[in-house]
């Protein structure tokens, strides 16, 4: 049986811990295109290994996936759509 604090090493995948660096290694799924075509913007809000992150799809067709909010407004780059 693990100990609590080995359990905790080995379960947390947030920024900074040491299974999220490990995990951060290797290819993550985080949308289907599917799920990315049936935006109107091109864009899907995901959360994954405990960051939020954004997918898109640019003008010539390429995927892309950047931080959750901007870096200099701290602003989520979905939550202004529409208005």
């Amino acid at each position: 049986m693990l100990s609590i604090r080995d359990n905790e090493l080995l379960t947390q995948v947030g920024p900074g811990m040491p299974m999220g660096q490990l995990m951060r290694y290797y290819w993550q799924p985080v949308c289907s295109v599917q799920d990315l075509a049936a935006s109107p913007f091109r864009t899907k809000e995901v959360e994954i290994l405990g960051e939020k992150l954004v997918v898109f799809r640019d003008r010539q067709g390429r995927l892309g996936l950047v931080e959750g909010h901007c870096s200099h407004r701290r602003a989520s780059p979905t939550s202004t759509r529409g208005r």
